[in-house]
């Protein structure tokens, strides 16, 4: 859809939120994103949903992977890697099932990738790297989601989404005065440059699990700050935040030295 008349012929078939395909029609099977959605168990409120989205980012970003973070104006948030064409489905789906659930194993007070619905504990929020699976689809960035309010699937900064931001933030009375504002902050996902290079697949296990398995944490750290920054006196002191930062230091210092004797 790239044109006012072919989107006018879609909201007539009443169509309102646009589901399309990871891939180009010339080679279906072959995506050009990898994606997590962070979708809250019932009654999650969506500060968790922001919380674990900046676990998600820290790992890919640590693996080398330039993650972009969305809105999906319902109830959670998109987390997209555009990849270089290549891999299959299938493998893009394996590589994303290996992330997804070392993240969630990690970090089981914020995060599950327990499927089945009835299972999933409270107050945590699905890494769903299912719908990386052939066939599957996602709300696209800008759709409009048939709501009350009509939210909008909307591309945020990570600053934004650190600042608080919430799903209301974003609707069909407003995203087009942004985005008209600050640009397209999509686009880049587009591009031919800065695409996560398949050749680096065979190390993901390993760097995955370097990662995601550190249970100390920018996490706590941010959490800290976060808390200082909302109340000095609330729940941590900023003796313990230095101490948080400490540790984050000694783990970076750690993971360093690991780096040299690979």
């Amino acid at each position: 859809i790239d044109d006012r008349p072919s989107l006018l012929w879609l909201i007539n078939l009443g169509c309102i939120d646009l589901n399309p395909w990871y891939s180009l029609c010339d080679d279906a099977n072959r995506p050009l994103y990898l994606h997590f959605d962070l979708d809250p168990v019932e009654g999650t409120p969506f500060s968790v949903v922001r919380e674990g989205a900046f676990i998600v980012r820290d790992v890919l970003r640590g693996i080398g992977m330039t993650p972009y973070v969305k809105t999906t104006g319902s109830r959670g948030v998109h987390i997209y890697v555009a990849i270089r064409v290549g891999p299959t489905q299938h493998e893009v789906w394996e590589i994303s099932k290996a992330i997804g659930q070392q993240i969630a194993n990690a970090h089981p007070d914020v995060l599950t990738a327990e499927y089945r619905v009835a299972k999933r504990p409270p107050g945590r929020v699905l890494v769903d790297y299912n719908q990386n699976a052939f066939g599957k689809t996602l709300a696209s960035i800008y759709s409009v989601r048939a709501n009350e309010m009509a939210t909008v699937s909307t591309a945020v900064t990570w600053e934004e989404l650190d600042s608080g931001c919430e799903l209301t933030d974003f609707t069909i009375f407003n995203v087009p005065q942004r985005v008209a504002k600050i640009g397209d902050l999509w686009k880049p996902l587009l591009s031919n440059r800065g695409r996560f290079d398949r050749g680096r697949r065979s190390l993901l296990r390993a760097e995955v699990g370097r990662f995601s398995l550190h249970r100390f944490s920018r996490r706590k750290e941010r959490r800290a700050a976060v808390q200082i920054r909302r109340n000095p006196n609330a729940l941590f002191s900023r003796d313990r935040l230095g101490a948080a930062r400490s540790g984050g230091a000694a783990f970076r210092r750690r993971r360093g030295a690991d780096d040299r004797r690979r």
